[in-house]
Parts: structure tokens; sequence; C-alpha cells
């Protein structure tokens, strides 16, 4: 009978997820753009007690910085006793918490005095929501209608208020080797907007905030890129550069990767995706303000991830994701699939997508600009495109091309040139796609340094 009951609870709470989905974009109404709050206070320090009960009171001021567009924050939390002073800082990327050494690495993140690093990460309700939001699949409501929130290797119960949407506390289990089981909360208030720090019934902390105050932006370390498997920018980081007439790049240097941008008389084509929809959204809105023209065709030069992925957000738009064959039915999938716990543009108003297969070339031309999509052998993937623009005698490489000077092209890059002297081209300039920094490579290449290197890599190369 244990089993079928606890059975039966699972999935009371597996068929409350979805409803939970949407609450979270009304939680906690907080500014969408960058912002900063200032918080004044105390932290009661009970670790090492002169006398059962004692503790030592240190003056606190905390600064929270949150940016709600990529789910990152920094917390520094400065103290002091007397004359001295100490500085904590604490950074939140997409919920997870971190700190990091003198050297700029990465490290776990430590207690503040009996203030848990999950707790830190807590101290104010918008970073809870933010938290929430960034982990959807981690959340669940209960049948008492509060959440329960796995995160930073805790479980929280948060308490909100249904008429404001505002969180009214988050408490958790916790254990000492010392005092045994107890329960750590942060608690609330709207009037003054107030977090009060509780452990084991005793009050640990207290921060009185200020109104939030807009920044330009939230910068916080790099961080193990290996913990955080989402990615996400700013729209600050969005920025068209003029490569020729009517052809934009927008190199988002975070991602070290690039999409492209071609104008034509009355719409706009875009080359590549960045990573997904979170991105992919911002990017369409952004192209669709610059040029003021409808995208009718997205594109990709392969099918990985980092340039398959924002494909969503151009079906949402209403272009035409243009294909080789073998991917199209990839992109019906990727449409109609649910997308609930990271909801984008087109989970909020579902479209069936449109499909261009190119088996070999396509070419777009009016009296703005002119494209050609070539379908190539690449030694990569099965089936590339590369897109060459005959005005400017540009030629987008995608990731196939990896050119560091002084040194002999290898593998892809050597098949770039025989790829160009198959297809007739002569190109002015290389772009590639990735990666934008930190290989050593060029990323945007000269005609006259391109045919050195495949003077040199097509003699030694073996002959068919």
């Amino acid at each position: 009978m244990k089993t079928a009951l606890v059975l039966t609870a699972m999935l009371s709470l597996g068929s409350a997820v979805s409803s939970a989905t949407t609450p979270l974009d009304r939680l906690e109404p907080a500014p969408a753009t960058p912002f900063s709050v200032l918080g004044k206070g105390f932290i009661n320090d009970t670790t090492h007690p002169v006398h059962p009960g004692s503790f030592r009171p240190y003056d606190a001021s905390i600064r929270i910085a949150i940016d709600p567009s990529t789910g990152e924050a920094s917390i520094e939390i400065e103290t002091s006793e007397g004359g001295d002073k100490d500085t904590d800082r604490y950074y939140v990327r997409r919920g997870r918490v971190f700190q990091v050494d003198d050297k700029g690495q990465e490290i776990a993140a430590g207690s503040l005095a009996e203030i848990s690093a999950a707790a830190v990460a807590a101290l104010h309700p918008a970073l809870v929501a933010s938290a929430m939001r960034e982990n959807r699949q981690n959340v669940r409501l209960d049948r008492a209608g509060t959440y329960l929130f796995a995160c930073n290797d805790v479980l929280w119960t948060v308490t909100t208020d249904a008429q404001s949407s505002r969180i009214v506390n988050v408490k958790r289990r916790e254990f000492s080797e010392v005092h045994g089981d107890g329960e750590e909360e942060v608690a609330f208030g709207s009037s003054p907007a107030r977090a009060t720090l509780r452990l084991r019934g005793s009050e640990v902390a207290r921060f009185d905030f200020g109104a939030p105050e807009p920044v330009a932006a939230v910068t916080i370390p790099a961080g193990d890129p290996r913990r955080d498997r989402g990615q996400a920018i700013g729209a600050s980081e969005i920025a068209f550069t003029e490569l020729a007439p009517h052809l934009f790049t927008i190199d988002l240097a975070s991602l070290s990767t690039r999409v492209t941008v071609a104008e034509f008389a009355d719409y706009v084509v875009v080359i590549e995706g960045a990573y997904n929809a979170r991105i992919g959204d911002l990017l369409v809105r952004a192209i669709r303000e610059k040029l003021g023209k409808p995208i009718r065709y997205f594109a990709f030069s392969h099918l990985h991830g980092q340039y398959i992925g924002s494909t969503r957000s151009f079906v949402a738009e209403g272009a035409t994701i243009v294909v080789p064959e073998t991917t199209a039915p990839m992109i019906v999938d990727i449409a109609k699939s649910p997308a609930t716990l990271q909801p984008d543009a087109l989970s909020k108003a579902p479209r069936a997508p449109k499909v261009d297969i190119v088996k070999t070339s396509r070419r777009l031309e009016d009296a703005t600009n002119a494209l050609e999509i070539h379908n190539v052998v690449s030694e990569h993937t099965d089936e590339y495109f590369v897109f060459w623009f005959p005005g400017p005698k540009i030629l987008l490489t995608g990731d196939l091309l990896f050119y560091r000077p002084g040194k002999p092209l290898t593998g892809r890059s050597k098949r770039v040139c025989r790829t160009v002297a198959e297809l007739g081209l002569q190109p002015d300039r290389y772009v590639a796609t990735w990666p934008l920094n930190g290989a050593g490579t060029k990323n945007i290449v000269s005609g006259e340094e391109m045919r050195e290197a495949c003077a040199v890599a097509l003699e030694t190369a073996p002959r068919p």
C-alpha cells in the first residue's frame, strides 16, 4: 500500500508541473532589463560563541546586480567590525552559485558565517524567481500550492502570494552534526523590502533593500563552462558590423560565434543561428528593429546544435528554413517539439515550418544583393552549406576554416581550398562563423592569404 500511495503522490506532482510553468513568468515582478539593489543590515555570526547562545554581530551591506535576460547575477556582501571591513563576492549563472579564487578561477561557493551558499543566492526574491525560471525542470507545484525547487544542491520550499505574485519565503531542511535537524529560511517582506534569514529558529541576518536601479550590464566571471549547459546573451551584446554594403555580421564574443545578416530589397536573409531559441528570439527582434524588413530566409551551414539551435525563432518569425535534403525532417521535429520548460516565441504562437531544400546550389538575387548557397563536401558533416556573395566576393565558410598565420592548412581547412577551386570562386575575403577567439585563428582571412595557403595545401595534398 505504501508504494501505491507514493506512486499516486508522484503522479499528482507530475500533473502539476505544466500548471506551474506559466505562473513562473509572472513570479516576483521586477525590471526586464539589468538592475541592481542595495541593502543594509547585519549578520550575526554564531559559529564561534564565547558562551552558549552568544554571537558576533557584524554590520553588513549587500549589492545585488541581476540581468534577467541572461539569468546572471553578482552578489557583493561587505561586513565590518570595528574599523575592519571584509568583502565576499558570489556569482550566479542561471541559478548556480559559485565564487572565484585570487586567479579568477571558479571554486565551489562557501558559506558566509552560518549562512549557506544556497541561502546567499536567495537573499533577494528576484534572485529566487530568476533561478526558478532558469531551472523550470527542477520546479514542482505541490498540493498545498507551494513550489518545490531543487537548486544549488538543496531542496527549497517556496511560498508565494497568489494575489501579488510575490515570493513570501524559501525554506529548506538542514542538518547540523552538532545541533541535529533544523531549518534554514529566508523570509521576504514587502514594506520595507526586507530579507530575514533564520537558522534553526534564530535570526542570523537581515537586510533592508532600496528600490531597483538600472545598470548598463551585469558582468560576472566566465566560471567553468562545463557546468553551465545553457547559453545566453544580453540584448546589449547584439551589435551590427557592416562587412560590405547590405551585409552585416553580429559577432557574439561571449559565445565565440558569428551570425550574418544579408539585406535584400524587401527582405532579409539570416545565416547561422546561435545555440538556442532564447538567443534566436533576441536576434530576430534586433534584426527587425535594425533593418525594418521581414526575415524571409534562415539558413545554417550544418546541423550541429550551435548553428541549428535558433531555428524555432525563425520558424516563429515566418521565415523559410533553407536546408539540405537530409536535414529537412529534423526541422519539422524541432518546430513541433514542446518547449514548456523554456518557453520561446514559437511555443507561445505555434506554427508549422516552411522548408526549402537545396540539393546542390541556390541563388537569391535582386537589385540590392545576391547570394549563392552551395551544398559542398566538407569532411565535417554529410551535407554542408557555404555561402557566396559575388558582389563583394565574400565566402562564408562556417566552421570549416581554421587559418593560423604561418601554419599550413589541415583537415577540413584544406578541403576549403579544393571546394573554392571546384566552384570556380575567387574570394577576396573568407569569413568564418566559429571560432572568433581563443584558438589562435583569424576569423576573417584575405583572399591573398588564402591563395598562398591553398597553393601550399594543394601541392602537398594527395592527388585524386
